[in-house]
């Protein structure tokens, strides 16, 4: 992919990536839901699992599956739920890349309180290198063809930053996982988690950094 040949801190939009026919397309693949009651669904789950990890140090998977099963809903993956590791961020999105939750790491990560995560997309919160949106739907596509989770290691590392903060804090970013979402009686797939690894970066290793990225990318 040519793409893959621009520089790494090369800042497109993010929201203007979205508009890409291609990437319409591949969201446009999936099932269409009643949105607002998608929305309704997941706040009462995502409610309960940030409780669940506002409560205890330690994440409790068995706590998540059971709320995941009080809402009637599961991984595709039955195995997904050892992919979840309390030092990386994880987040829930729907196939029209609507975020649904974000777990602890994410808010203890950045400078953004909740009500600006509230109130605000993703693509407005962080700016990143659009062609690494692009790469992300292309894989989390395959979730409507295969029940099982998708390494995301074939997503280059890049570099996130923060655009509604004073600082604008700059992160690592490294993709790790990705498995759907379904009701545990249709087996419909409602959404997806992604699972990411966040390293805060100082400004004076940003260069530095940047430059072993794209000298990986070549």
């Amino acid at each position: 992919m040519s793409n893959l040949n621009k520089t790494i801190l090369e800042q497109e939009s993010y929201a203007d990536s979205k508009q890409n026919s291609n990437l319409d397309a591949t969201f446009n693949s999936f099932e269409n839901f009643d949105q607002n009651l998608l929305i309704n669904k997941f706040k009462l789950f995502s409610d309960q699992i940030l409780s669940i990890e506002l409560a205890e140090p330690e994440l409790n998977r068995n706590s998540i599956l059971e709320i995941m099963r009080s809402n009637d809903l599961e991984f595709t993956d039955s195995g997904f739920e050892e992919k979840l590791l309390s030092q990386d961020c994880w987040e829930i999105m729907d196939f029209n890349s609507n975020q649904l939750y974000r777990n602890k790491t994410c808010y203890d990560l950045s400078d953004y309180t909740t009500e600006q995560y509230d109130s605000y997309s993703p693509f407005e919160l962080f700016e990143r290198p659009a062609f690494i949106f692009e790469i992300l739907v292309q894989g989390i596509g395959k979730l409507h063809e295969s029940n099982q989770m998708i390494p995301l290691d074939f997503v280059p590392d890049y570099i996130m930053q923060e655009m509604l903060t004073e600082k604008q804090r700059k992160f690592k970013i490294r993709h790790k996982y990705a498995c759907a979402i379904q009701d545990r009686q249709t087996k419909t797939k409602l959404a997806f988690v992604s699972v990411f690894r966040a390293t805060p970066i100082e400004e004076d290793n940003v260069k530095v950094l940047s430059s072993k990225l794209l000298k990986n990318q070549n």
